[in-house]
């Protein structure tokens, strides 16, 4: 496992990366910040759902490892789910029920790491879905079930962001 964390580690300083947004372009207006914290409020549980599919349609296509970091905020689940253990072997119920907690709970972090492709995806509660070292030629199909959940796939590049 201690392996795992450091690859994760390096993965997460990459300053190039991949996140999910529902919005198809950059806001700075300085009042979106009110719309952010409506849509947390009342689109948070929708947006748990599609990235749950979209997390489960890839691993389910790709080998990886999962990890749900230790966090004294993420406890009395409906199931009973070890930290920092490899928890990939649990059925689909149990995964998309963990997936959806961290990210309606927003008190710690879900780490997938598909290790035979080297890239990893980062769910840290809220809207906050990094994918870091996404290899050229998965880009266009996650891009793709991203889009089947009604959600985007942007790029930030040195704090400059793009639409894939």
């Amino acid at each position: 496992m201690n392996k795992v964390y450091t690859v994760i580690e390096k993965l997460q300083q990459l300053e190039k990366y991949h996140y999910i947004d529902y919005i198809p372009f950059e806001v700075e207006n300085k009042e979106y910040l009110e719309l952010e914290n409506f849509l947390e409020k009342t689109f948070i549980k929708d947006f748990a759902k599609k990235v749950s599919n979209i997390i489960l349609k890839l691993i389910y296509y790709l080998d990886c490892e999962i990890y749900l970091l230790n966090s004294e905020n993420f406890r009395e689940l409906d199931y009973d789910i070890p930290f920092d253990t490899n928890i990939r072997g649990r059925n689909v119920e149990e995964l998309s029920y963990i997936i959806q907690q961290v990210v309606i709970r927003d008190v710690t972090s879900l780490q997938i790491y598909f290790n035979t492709a080297n890239f990893l995806v980062s769910i840290d509660g809220g809207f906050l879905v990094s994918i870091y070292n996404l290899p050229f030629n998965l880009s266009m199909t996650l891009k793709k079930i991203i889009e089947q959940e009604g959600l985007v796939l942007k790029i930030n590049e040195n704090n400059i962001v793009t639409l894939l």
